[in-house]
């Protein structure tokens, strides 16, 4: 006898994974094993085979693609394991096959069995059934999450009311992690195993984002049968995958990973591209979906499938900071393009979306609510080849700090398109995601060095100089796990006066403060220095350090102000000692403060100072010269006034 059971499906509905047993004759009970078809938008494929690096002559019960498809974790009761039934993975290899099955090891696998295995399609959690010695009684839920090493750890047990002490098993979840799905033979059901739902409401939302595509035909025509979408990372240019939409509805569904930028490119069988399309994924919103309709002309009438516009779209979400992250609403959302002004109001999520915007424009835009006012924002659609759809949160409390551990840094040379020679002087303006923006000029070569970039953060860059202005360079950071040089390179060509005036109207008032490695933009509320080896004394004309007395003047003519100095010592080896050495230049700071305050004319009574010192960085390997960037950057003093 033959059974088939389809046991999961890729989070783009596009591949089903089915299980196919043959019973009977001399093998009573089979040795079950697994296959898959894929979906063309009209029709599923005949059963395709995983391979015998998969499959075996024992059971092979469950499996489950990670979202992008190119591992897949299954269940099989073949020898070797640590005891009944084991989960392994298997790689997909450049020529499509699957590499040899990898046993997932002691902190999956139990001298029991293993089972029902399910990797979220954020790619860090991975959820399986398991009978061991972790379990209530039967099958119990169990997870597990990635860490940096690619390995999975922290085994727990989900939990009652999911798990109890009968089987539970053959867990999912929706791609926001706040429902979740499952078989339980739990008493009070219909009958021996019943599928449950459950809402996790205290689950912490996941970051990803789902993207909900519709292909729209004229009125009175179906969808052609010919339409792939094909989705690039714009940054590796690796195509993420490639996509059919349903036929009866024109529908398509992709997860894609956020703080980055992806193409959608949508064309016919043979190739022809009839429209293209950017998206950038926030990387501040935990869980989004994205929703994108293409209307297409009347291929009866034209002949061949076209859209019947490209257009630049705008969508936006409000919200309160960047810690909470909670949407707002209500939030007056004003947008600039040369003084052209629209408003728009945010809904009860914080959102307001399908904003039109214009080609080859510099938009500013900022939000409002009651005598709260957000940062200005920086749009641009300067060199928009294509149809886009951007994706733009702004924070109504502004940003925090950057997180630097570790570094990205950015090298950006402007120069003339005909002569290739580099452009002194040239202004720059870098805005990432979030609208927090950075300006710098050029040296006499026409480079800037050691741009200070936070992860997975996308970026635009632009450069103008006398009336002229660069194409718009984009790109996105990824996550920090060691140091990391980006480049840009940007050619000055013509631009009208309306998009410099629009850039100059955007800037504001900021200061940068040279450390051992990175060159950092502060607002005028915050001062830092770091001792370099040679550099001993703070410069009193720095614009940075200029910048911050004058805050603390303009702050004290109205209030008492605040001023927090936290200073560190690196370990490297320091006469009189580390901590007293973090001390002295704390103290010192606090003086310099002092004085130059004082000979501004300022009540030294109506400014607070408070010292922190700390001993920071590395272990001492004897190495202090060779070790310089590595101990200079735990050798600062630093300053925020409020």
């Amino acid at each position: 006898m033959v059974t088939r059971t389809s046991i999961n499906l890729t989070p783009d509905g596009q591949t089903l994974i089915v299980f196919k047993n043959d019973a009977g004759g001399k093998n009573p009970e089979g040795d079950g094993n697994l296959y898959y078809t894929t979906y063309d938008g009209k029709d599923w494929s005949l059963l395709k085979e995983f391979g015998s690096n998969v499959n075996s002559t024992y059971m092979e019960s469950h499996a489950c693609l990670s979202a992008d498809g190119n591992v897949l974790f299954f269940a099989s009761e073949r020898p070797g394991g640590f005891g009944g039934k084991d989960i392994y993975r298997c790689i997909k290899l450049p020529n499509g096959k699957w590499s040899k099955a990898l046993n997932m090891g002691p902190i999956i696998n139990t001298e029991n069995d293993e089972d029902g295995g399910f990797i979220h399609p954020d790619g860090q959690t991975f959820f399986f059934a398991s009978n061991g010695p972790k379990s209530m009684g039967g099958y119990d839920i169990m997870f597990a999450t990635l860490n940096e090493d690619n390995k999975f750890t922290n085994v727990t047990n989900i939990g009652y009311p999911i798990n109890t002490t009968e089987d539970d098993v053959f867990y999912v979840t929706s791609p926001d992690g706040k429902r979740g799905y499952f078989s339980s033979a739990k008493p009070g059901g219909f009958g021996e195993e019943d599928l449950y739902q459950i809402s996790l409401t205290e689950t912490k939302e996941t970051f990803l984002a789902l993207f909900k595509g519709q292909i729209i035909p004229a009125e009175g025509e179906e969808l052609p049968d010919n339409i792939n979408i094909v989705v690039t990372d714009k940054e590796s240019n690796e195509v993420i995958g490639t996509y059919r939409p349903k036929l009866v509805n024109g529908t398509f569904t992709t997860i894609l990973p956020p703080g980055k930028e992806y193409n959608f490119s949508y064309q016919t069988d043979n190739n022809e591209e009839f429209y293209n399309e950017d998206v950038f994924v926030t990387s501040d919103v935990s869980y989004q979906e994205i929703k994108r309709e293409v209307s297409l002309e009347p291929v009866k009438l034209i002949g061949k499938i076209k859209v019947n516009q490209k257009s630049i779209v705008l969508n936006i979400i409000v919200l309160d900071n960047a810690r909470s992250k909670k949407p707002v609403v209500n939030a007056k959302i004003l947008l600039d393009e040369a003084n052209g002004n629209q408003s728009f109001d945010a809904n009860e999520s914080g959102k307001y979306d399908g904003i039109i915007l214009k080609p080859e424009k510099i938009y500013t835009m900022h939000v409002e609510l009651e005598a709260r006012k957000s940062t200005t924002v920086v749009i641009s659609t300067v060199g928009t080849k294509s149809a886009k759809v951007i994706n733009q949160v702004v924070y109504l409390e502004g940003k925090p700090e950057k997180f630097t551990s570790k570094e990205l840094l950015l090298t950006i040379t402007v120069s003339d398109p005909k002569t290739k020679k580099g452009i002194p002087n040239a202004n720059i303006t870098l805005t990432d995601s979030d609208g927090e923006k950075y300006e710098t000029v050029t040296d006499k070569k026409g480079v800037v060095k050691g741009i200070e970039l936070t992860p997975n953060t996308r970026y635009i860059v632009i450069a103008y100089k006398d009336g002229n202005i660069s194409e718009v360079e984009t790109f996105t950071t990824g996550a920090i796990s060691h140091s990391k040089a980006y480049s840009e390179n940007l050619y000055v060509n013509y631009a009208d006066s309306a998009a410099i005036a629009a850039l100059a109207a955007a800037s504001t008032k900021t200061a940068v403060s040279h450390t051992s490695e990175t060159i950092k933009v502060l607002p005028a509320s915050e001062y830092e220095f770091y001792y370099k080896y040679g550099r001993k004394v703070i410069n009193q004309d720095d614009q940075t350090w200029l910048n911050f007395i004058d805050n603390v003047v303009e702050l004290s003519k109205t209030k008492s102000v605040n001023v927090n100095i936290r200073s560190s010592a690196s370990r490297v080896p320091a006469r009189g000692g580390n901590k007293k050495l973090a001390s002295i230049r704390a103290q010192k700071l606090e003086d310099l403060f002092r004085s130059s305050l004082q000979a501004k004319g300022v009540d030294l009574k109506k400014v607070h100072f408070v010292k922190s010192s700390v001993v920071s960085g590395p272990k001492y390997k004897g190495d202090a010269k060779l070790g310089r960037k590595k101990y200079e950057k735990y050798q600062y003093v630093k300053a925020k006034a409020s």
